[in-house]
């Protein structure tokens, strides 16, 4: 019992010290915030093309010109 009332104490001292500090200086903790911001690496996460299919789309476009460079010499 004691653990749960030492739980909600340190929950609240944590909440009340943040919105206190975000209430002095919003702008430091919006810059924080913007620190911590999880972007992912994988954009697959998000529905969008992957890094590998980017980069092999990006591989597939040079080779094509340099095969059409090469075809030009001929």
């Amino acid at each position: 019992m004691e653990i749960k009332l030492l739980l909600k104490g340190l929950i609240a001292g944590a909440v009340l010290q943040y919105t206190s500090t975000a209430l002095a200086m919003p702008f430091e903790v919006g810059k924080l915030l913007l620190q911590v911001q999880w972007v992912p690496r994988d954009l697959s996460l998000l529905g969008g093309p992957t890094v590998r299919e980017e980069e092999y789309e990006e591989e597939a476009e040079v080779m094509a010109s340099l095969f059409i460079q090469e075809m030009g010499r001929d």
